[in-house]
């Protein structure tokens, strides 16, 4: 499928380069290494969020939301740029315009700005919590969470089913009320803090994809007109999904 569309790609003489092409690792593990990093802009429109282009993602509980800031849009422009430029090992951030709105960038070196951004949000949280995720709650933010709800902070999650390897290999914290979808698994990746501070983007939260060492990009934000929209799907979708009973709590 994907070759299918690459050469669709080239038939119509869309300029196209390939970034981290496979190596001898990559038969171990797809994930080892890869650019996860999921930006798309067309004029001035940023599109972000979880989506690959391929037909089976289409089939999982995914989004991109459409963000026109300016200054948001044009440093998403320059870190695509940058996915061509393999020199640079350190992970990133760029604040954009007048506000404490910046873009994380991890590099693939074996830590996790993101992650650490996101474990440092939840530390702060007051209220509530909600996570969208594929479903693998690690890498602090299992302790982090925990910590959170015995502060008596409110946390939702919507994650894949228990079945799948993550969840059953890392158990989401206790007492964090979990909604799942009802066909399919979650591949959305969404922290929103408060209902006040949103984090989105490629990462999935997951230690997993840290030690695999993947290039990441995701926002942070807490300008209303992006999180308020957010706030509203992540309600819309765990109205529509099925909420977990569980044995561990």
């Amino acid at each position: 499928m994907t070759e299918m569309m690459l050469k669709d790609l080239r038939q119509s003489r869309i300029d196209l380069t390939i970034t981290n092409q496979p190596g001898v690792l990559r038969g171990l593990s797809y994930a080892i290494g890869r650019d996860h990093r999921k930006i798309v802009v067309v004029d001035n429109t940023l599109y972000l969020g979880g989506l690959n282009l391929s037909q089976s993602v289409f089939e999982r509980a995914d989004f991109m939301a459409k963000i026109n800031d300016r200054d948001i849009v044009e440093v998403f422009k320059y870190v695509f740029n940058q996915s061509e430029q393999t020199s640079r090992k350190d992970d990133w951030e760029i604040y954009c315009g007048y506000d404490n709105t910046r873009v994380l960038v991890d590099s693939g070196n074996g830590g996790s700005l993101i992650l650490e951004t996101a474990i440092n949000e939840i530390n702060n949280a007051r209220k509530s919590i909600d996570l969208m995720t594929i479903g693998h709650i690690s890498g602090g933010m299992d302790l982090a969470i925990n910590n959170a709800i015995e502060r008596g902070v409110k946390v939702r999650g919507f994650l894949s089913p228990r079945g799948s390897l993550g969840r059953a290999l890392f158990p989401s914290p206790k007492r964090m009320v979990i909604y799942q979808p009802r066909q399919g698994i979650s591949h959305a990746k969404l922290l929103i803090i408060d209902e006040q501070i949103a984090i989105l983007g490629s990462h999935n939260f997951d230690q997993r994809l840290v030690w695999a060492r993947t290039e990441e990009a995701s926002l942070l934000t807490s300008r209303t007109h992006i999180v308020k929209p957010l706030v509203d799907f992540f309600e819309k979708t765990i109205a529509g999904g099925v909420r977990v009973q569980r044995k561990d709590t």
